[in-house]
């Protein structure tokens, strides 16, 4: 099964992705620009780095080393507001 094919399943809602994929593969997926980006860039900035084929971000996974206590975990941002997450993953 092709990505394409795989990202027109019903239980597919978003692309997941390293920063560090090269430009090159973002230009493959550029067919896959209808769908929310989740961009895993771990960094302090303000905001992720896109790929050049994007020019917005649903979530972005800022840290894998986030802690409380001695556990470790991936950090994630929404862009967007509590509403905006509400209505994005179907919740009222």
């Amino acid at each position: 099964m092709g990505l394409q094919t795989w990202m027109e399943h019903p239980f597919c809602s978003m692309l997941y992705t390293p920063r560090e994929f090269s430009e090159d593969s973002f230009k493959l997926l550029s067919s896959l620009r209808e769908y929310p980006l989740w961009i895993a860039q771990y960094s302090t900035d303000d905001q992720p780095k896109l790929p050049s084929n994007w020019n917005v971000w649903a979530f972005w996974q800022y840290t894998n080393r986030a802690q409380i206590g001695t556990a470790l975990f991936d950090a994630n941002y929404f862009n967007g507001r509590k509403k905006d997450l509400e209505n994005f993953v179907g919740a009222n």
